[in-house]
């Protein structure tokens, strides 16, 4: 047998078939019956149908992103996007500033163990309470405490303790600083209190609060 092909040999007029070569069917492409038996016509057929699906995948255009796509991929690409999508793209990232609430106090301390700060919420709007800052100033070698205290108009109270640390001594005051992410609410009262190591001397206070009215 002919090691680069099928048939029958040289045997009966039957000629041997190079099954290389890109169409192994005579001239026009049929099959010559003459030339191959039944067993190398099915092979032979199925070697063709080989043959031309490889033709079609390397004709057949590859998509690629980009400029080597193909036309219905770079269609896609090249889209623009829908206008509702580009309205949704421009809103505003934090829906709840439109109805932000910025307020601040300060208060010079008489001298007391306590002095209270007083806010005012919105009335009739619960208050989310998001960020509070403060700065409490009193004699070098004396200490004070911050409180917060929020409440719900039905009565519920509530009481944040908030840590002030001190950051140095500027003229012969002690100055301690708190700030505090957080989240808690009211719709009753917003207050603050300073409470201190002794009843003699004064000082000073400023608090701010950062949030949004729901």
């Amino acid at each position: 047998m002919n090691p680069g092909g099928l048939g029958e040999g040289h045997r009966g007029g039957m000629r041997p078939i190079n099954l290389l070569t890109r169409d192994p069917w005579a001239s026009g492409g049929r099959l010559n019956a003459r030339w191959a038996g039944p067993a190398s016509t099915a092979i032979l057929w199925l070697c063709r149908r080989q043959i031309e699906k490889g033709d079609a995948m390397d004709g057949r255009s590859r998509s690629r992103r980009g400029r080597g796509a193909a036309p219905e991929h770079r269609a896609a690409l090249t889209a623009k996007a829908p206008r509702t999508a580009l309205e949704k793209a421009v809103e505003p990232c934090d829906p709840c500033a439109a109805n932000g609430f910025l307020q601040w106090h300060d208060a010079q301390l008489d001298p007391s163990f306590n002095v209270e700060i007083s806010f005012q919420p919105p009335p009739g709007l619960r208050l989310v309470i998001e960020f509070v800052t403060a700065t409490v100033e009193v004699p070098a070698g004396e200490s004070a405490r911050l409180r917060m205290f929020t409440g719900f108009s039905n009565g519920q109270p509530g009481n944040f303790d908030l840590a002030l640390t001190l950051q140095g001594i500027v003229n012969g005051q002690g100055v301690y600083v708190a700030t505090h992410s957080m989240r808690t609410y009211t719709d009753g009262f917003l207050s603050f209190n300073v409470n201190r190591d002794n009843a003699v001397t004064p000082g000073y206070a400023l608090i701010s609060v950062s949030g949004y009215t729901a």
